[in-house]
C-alpha cells in the first residue's frame, strides 16, 4: 500500500518544515491545501477515486470560508467526522492540543526538527490503519 499524506496548511514555511520532516520519514505523495475546505473535498475526491489518503497532518488556524479562523482544524475535524471520514490525523500546531481520536499533536516550533516526532507518530498511524 502506498502511503498518501495531504497537509492543510496555510504557512508556506511551516508546509515546508512540514514536508522535509514528511520527506526524511519515507513519505513521497505528499498533498498541500492552504484552505479546510479545499482540504476536505481533496479528501473526499482521493476518497471517490478510490485512492484515499493514509494521513491528514492538520494546522488548527488557517482561513475557512476566505476568513481566518481560529478554530478552523477543529471544523475540520468535526465535517470529516460528520461526513464519516476516517482519516488518522496529526495535528502540528504552535498550541498543544489534546483532541480526542486523533493520532497525536506535534509542537511546532520553526527552531525544532520535527522529524523525530513526525517519525513516531506516522509510525503509531500505520499501525492503526495495518501498513
Amino acid at each position: 500500500m502506498i502511503f498518501k499524506v495531504i497537509n492543510i496548511e496555510d504557512d508556506p514555511i511551516k508546509h515546508g518544515d512540514i514536508m522535509m520532516a514528511l520527506k526524511k520519514c519515507g513519505v513521497t505523495q505528499i498533498s498541500v491545501e492552504s484552505k479546510g475546505e479545499d482540504g476536505v473535498n481533496k479528501i473526499e475526491m482521493a476518497i471517490g477515486e478510490g485512492e484515499p489518503y493514509n494521513l491528514l497532518v492538520l494546522d488548527m488556524q488557517f482561513p475557512i470560508n476566505g476568513q481566518y479562523e481560529k478554530k478552523a482544524g477543529k471544523i475540520v475535524i468535526e465535517q470529516l467526522q460528520k461526513k464519516e471520514i476516517h482519516i488518522p490525523i496529526i495535528v502540528c500546531s504552535s498550541i498543544r492540543y489534546d483532541i480526542p481520536g486523533i493520532v497525536g499533536c506535534i509542537h511546532y516550533n520553526e527552531a525544532n526538527d520535527l522529524y523525530s516526532d513526525m517519525r513516531d507518530l506516522i509510525e503509531k498511524a500505520k499501525q492503526n490503519i495495518n501498513i
